[in-house]
């Protein structure tokens, strides 16, 4: 009995509001979800009650007035003017969807982005009458690429290699026949009836090498040097860097002398391997001095003192700009130690190790033959490397 109470005395305060508020009292609508819009009449009916029930009261009053017949949405009351102009508004902007509605594909970009665009795909996609734009991604007016078949292939590679030998021979033809006009063509091009073109033949002939290069390494056994006889031609010829210190310790396990004079073969950037030769003896034949390529100096000036003066003119004295002109000088160090003030003054080439790691000894190797080569090749030595 207090149930029954409680909801008929909260029914009469509610009819007690509406009837006191009218028509400013706030109407609370339930949330509709999409599903149930999407379920609903598109007529518009459902709003207009929202708003103002008596507005489709009225139409219908009228319609059956009036004697009229039934609408297509509305099925005994004519649509008021309200919801005909709403109507209207929405049949304008309404965008139909071509997947279910299967409209022209024409009609759907039309609609969607305007006849500009739509100009771009032509007529009817690819006839020419417009741009030829595939909306699918593509472009139809432009050419497929036909596939060869193997003998189509095979047809054009050869006919390319006979082209590219036409051209050779062409180009070996005017060559020929360019020479031939120089060697005939007299005035201030000779010289005691020898033409300006042989002269040239001449002094471009190839240089007849002859001579083992010859490579000076320090001689003493101190902290500062790196490289002497007793690693210089593993490092030079297998591009590995041994410390002379582990080398020598063997050696006299062994009982074995340091040598003075030894011979390796260079196979960097060489079809096939030449010989060099190295030491820490000063030659003391004029002949041996012309196969001296390259020093490596250890930072004292009195490591030529013993040098000839007719040939390198203030060797003996410290001035060592005309050796460093004639022969390529090379100083070899550990990364962390400092390069001495005098060397710094020295036309030489730094070779920089690294005492742990052993990963960066062929590229150091590399760069002293490719220093020497590029020395080698501004004098045009004769010898052969």
């Amino acid at each position: 009995m207090d149930d029954d109470a409680r909801a008929a005395a909260r029914k009469e305060k509610g009819s007690g509001l509406d009837e006191d508020d009218g028509k400013d009292a706030i109407k609370v609508v339930p949330y509709a979800t999409r599903n149930a819009s999407l379920k609903r009449k598109k007529d518009f009916t459902l709003a207009l009650e929202k708003v103002d029930p008596n507005l489709v009261f009225r139409s219908s009053t009228n319609e059956s007035r009036r004697g009229g017949g039934a609408n297509r949405f509305m099925r005994e009351s004519e649509k008021p003017k309200e919801l005909v102009e709403a109507e209207k508004i929405v049949e304008r902007g309404q965008r139909r969807n071509r997947y279910q509605e299967k409209v022209e594909e024409q009609t759907f970009w039309k609609e969607r982005v305007g006849s500009d665009f739509n100009d771009l795909f032509g007529g009817d996609f690819g006839d020419g009458a417009g741009g030829g734009f595939d909306p699918n991604a593509s472009f139809l007016a432009q050419p497929v690429k036909k596939q060869r078949t193997a003998a189509e292939e095979a047809a054009f590679l050869a006919s390319e290699r006979e082209e590219k030998l036409r051209e050779e021979k062409s180009a070996l033809a005017q060559q020929k026949q360019q020479k031939q006009s120089k060697s005939t063509r007299g005035g201030p091009g000779t010289y005691s009836g020898v033409s300006s073109s042989s002269i040239t033949r001449k002094q471009q002939k190839p240089i007849k090498r002859h001579g083992t290069p010859l490579i000076l390494v320090p001689a003493g056994l101190n902290a500062k040097v790196v490289l002497n006889m007793f690693n210089a031609k593993n490092f030079l010829e297998k591009e590995k860097f041994e410390p002379w210190q582990d080398i020598q310790k063997e050696a006299v396990k062994n009982k074995t002398k340091k040598p003075t004079h030894l011979s390796l073969f260079r196979t960097y950037k060489r079809d096939q391997p030449v010989k060099y030769e190295i030491t820490d003896q000063v030659p003391k034949i004029g002949e041996d001095w012309k196969r001296v390529v390259a020093v490596f100096v250890h930072g004292a000036k009195w490591q030529f003192k013993d040098w000839p003066k007719h040939i390198f003119p203030g060797a003996a004295t410290g001035d060592l700009v005309d050796t460093f002109a004639k022969i390529r000088g090379f100083y070899a160090k550990f990364e962390q130690d400092q390069t001495p003030d005098v060397v710094k003054t020295w036309n030489v080439k730094l070779l920089t190790f690294r005492r742990n790691q052993r990963h960066g000894d062929k590229a150091v190797c590399s760069e002293f033959w490719d220093e020497l080569d590029r020395a080698l090749a501004l004098k045009r030595s004769h010898l052969l490397y």
